[in-house]
């Protein structure tokens, strides 16, 4: 291994640290609002199931700092919609509990 730098003579500032303290602590839904508001058009559509197709068409509801296509891919992954194959298409439908 490379000889350690000696260290700085007292009173003299230390080096910046290359880790935080505290690492940063991410909200665990990073668009909340979003989130409700697609899963409340999936709730309000027939049989509780929308094609993917006619979600991704759809412009971000209000109040949604990201767009459809990110809340989505969150949707999916949190397991709070399942896609299901069809011939026509993916169809996205709410989990169930």
């Amino acid at each position: 291994p490379p000889p350690r730098p000696p260290p700085p003579p007292p009173g003299a500032p230390s080096p910046p640290r290359l880790l935080p303290r505290d690492p940063p602590r991410l909200p665990l839904t990073s668009d909340p609002a979003g989130r409700r508001a697609l899963l409340g058009v999936v709730r309000r559509s027939r049989h509780r199931e929308v094609p993917l197709r006619e979600l991704r068409q759809r412009r971000a509801p209000p109040g949604a700092r990201l767009g459809v296509g990110y809340l989505l891919h969150d949707l999916l992954g949190a397991q709070l919609l399942r896609s299901i194959p069809t011939t026509s298409g993916p169809m996205l439908r709410l989990a169930e509990p």
